[in-house]
């Protein structure tokens, strides 16, 4: 995009990016995106495809990516209360 348009992906971009993918069942595609970020990655861009694993019924990405968000000491503690209902 910046090469192309001459503008820079910024943080909102990248969520709305994880989320249509993930909606589209396409979730280790959007986690590999997440991957590809440079650090630190935005806790909304996990939380953006915590959200669709939750939908998807992929437990063990929920992990992955919640395990990524309490590494990040994410100040949004929402992420952690989703966490905990998505694994009762």
């Amino acid at each position: 995009m910046g090469q192309e348009f001459g503008i820079e992906a910024r943080a909102e971009h990248n969520v709305h990016l994880v989320k249509l993918l993930g909606m589209e069942g396409r979730l280790e595609e959007a986690y590999n995106l997440i991957l590809s970020l440079p650090e630190p990655v935005d806790s909304g861009i996990c939380g953006a495809l915590l959200s669709c694993c939750d939908a998807c019924g992929d437990s063990e990405l929920t992990e992955m990516i919640a395990q990524k968000l309490f590494e990040s000491r994410s100040e949004k503690t929402a992420y952690s209360h989703a966490f905990k209902y998505m694994c009762w």
